[in-house]
């Protein structure tokens, strides 16, 4: 049995400016020393990536993995920077991949990203874990509050119109 067996759910995401669904693959033993590299081994910094986007992180980390990068190969692009002049500036594949991915693709792609990275590795899972219950609290404790808060207006609502009577 491979992982992709225990694993159902297809670490994929679509872009629609290539009109593409990209594929990522299980990260190996390489991918995972140099994501470690990248991202340390600190289940704050993993869970914070996935959850406050950094998707100069996430771009690299999913460009990694990914199965066809033959859409975002690096290479010289000419620009006109900042302050008006043309340059020719290196154009990273991970950049690349950035620039061609709109808000709603950026969030399938970390979760494609999730699901290849939690593959097999208990540290990244126990992390993804643990940012989906301090979420799901923030979610209950909000939802708490504006209860509360929508109850005492509306207490006080109905105090303020029992007075005009």
């Amino acid at each position: 049995m491979n992982l992709e067996q225990l694993f159902p759910e297809k670490p994929e995401f679509f872009i629609s400016s290539t009109n593409k669904t990209y594929v990522l693959r299980i990260p190996n033993l390489e991918d995972r020393a140099r994501f470690s590299d990248i991202i340390g081994q600190d289940k704050e910094k993993i869970s914070e990536i996935f959850t406050k986007p950094h998707w100069d992180v996430i771009s690299r980390l999913v460009y990694r993995i990914m199965k066809d990068k033959s859409d975002f190969l690096a290479g010289v692009e000419s620009i006109i920077d900042d302050d008006g002049h043309e340059t020719s500036m290196m154009i990273s594949g991970p950049t690349k991949l950035l620039r061609s991915t709109n808000m709603a693709e950026g969030l399938k792609m970390i979760g494609a990203l999730a699901i290849a990275m939690r593959a097999g590795d208990p540290l990244v899972d126990a992390a993804m874990k643990q940012a989906e219950i301090e979420d799901a609290k923030k979610k209950t404790s909000t939802l708490a509050k504006s209860s509360i808060s929508s109850q005492t207006n509306t207490a006080t609502l109905q105090g303020n119109s029992q007075g005009l009577q």
